[in-house]
């Protein structure tokens, strides 16, 4: 089943990646990339001891990351399965907790299966963020585009909303 990429890009939770230089800010200087309140829908995940980016997707209560982040597993039921976190604007966190989960990919590494939707006990406002709404095709060759994601200040840590 072909996957749209568009949806991988705003979702992708990935280490960072060899640089040549960093790109810095005032007060967070970054491996790669800028450190953006730009698309506040993307946040971030909590289930276990792991953390990843994720995307409020298609719905309020929606939400888009990869199957790798939970561990390829699905919840077995609703309940309080991790946290999604929505930094918005700085200095402004929102918090939401994960009532269930399901993942597309069975563990089989780099698959464009690795996909996992959650849904949040309750609706994000639209005054936090509004959701992305799926892609209808995928980019056309050569067509720039903006990855979002977690970045990180050093390659053994990540943390930071980056485009």
């Amino acid at each position: 089943m072909r996957r749209l990429p568009v949806v991988w890009l705003l979702c992708l939770a990935h280490a960072c990646a060899p640089v040549d230089e960093p790109t810095t800010t005032e007060s967070d200087p970054l491996l790669r990339g800028e450190y953006t309140f730009e698309r506040p829908e993307v946040g971030a995940i909590r289930v276990g001891g792991g953390a990843c980016t994720a995307t409020l997707f298609a719905s309020a209560r929606t939400v888009i990351t990869a199957a790798h982040c939970v561990d390829y597993r699905s919840s077995s039921g609703p309940g309080n399965h991790g946290e999604f976190t929505i930094t918005p604007r700085e200095g402004e966190t929102h918090d939401y907790t994960i009532a269930q989960y399901h993942s597309f990919d069975g563990g089989g590494g780099d698959s464009e299966d690795d996909i996992s939707i959650l849904q949040l006990a309750e609706a994000v406002p639209a005054s936090v963020a509004i959701p992305d709404v799926p892609a209808g095709e995928y980019p056309a060759p050569g067509a720039t585009v903006t990855i979002y994601g977690y970045g990180c200040q050093e390659r053994s840590s990540r943390g930071l909303k980056r485009a």
